[in-house]
């Protein structure tokens, strides 16, 4: 595989495992790290006690964490596949990650909406 393919490969995975970790990480209500300015504490919780404490450092280290673990995932099956990929495949990494990132978005912008 030539190294623009792997290194496209793995920023694309690396950008579906962010944006599946950050919103499932709020959408599912995984524990995550909480700033309250108020109080100025930190804790780990998977609700937040009011609308006022933080919870966007949790979320990005999720994030974090999802984009870890796709670009390691890429890395791996990389040393299987030795093979150029076709380009229908960078057409569907390209797309699969888009669209993971317009989900995510999405479901945020939803999130702030005020119904």
């Amino acid at each position: 595989m030539p190294r623009w393919q792997l290194r496209y490969a793995i920023a694309c995975a690396a950008i579906i495992g962010w944006s599946l970790a950050y919103a499932l990480a709020s959408w599912s209500r995984w524990p995550r790290v909480i700033y309250d300015p108020l109080a100025r504490e930190w804790s780990v919780a998977s609700r937040l006690p009011s609308p006022v404490p933080i919870d966007y450092l949790g979320l990005v280290a999720w994030g974090t964490g999802g984009a870890a673990l796709g670009a390691a995932l890429a890395l791996v099956a990389s040393r299987f596949w030795k093979k150029p990929l076709r380009p229908i495949a960078l057409t569907l990494l390209g797309a699969w990650a888009l669209t993971a990132f317009l989900y995510a978005g999405t479901y945020f912008t939803w999130t702030l909406w005020p119904f």
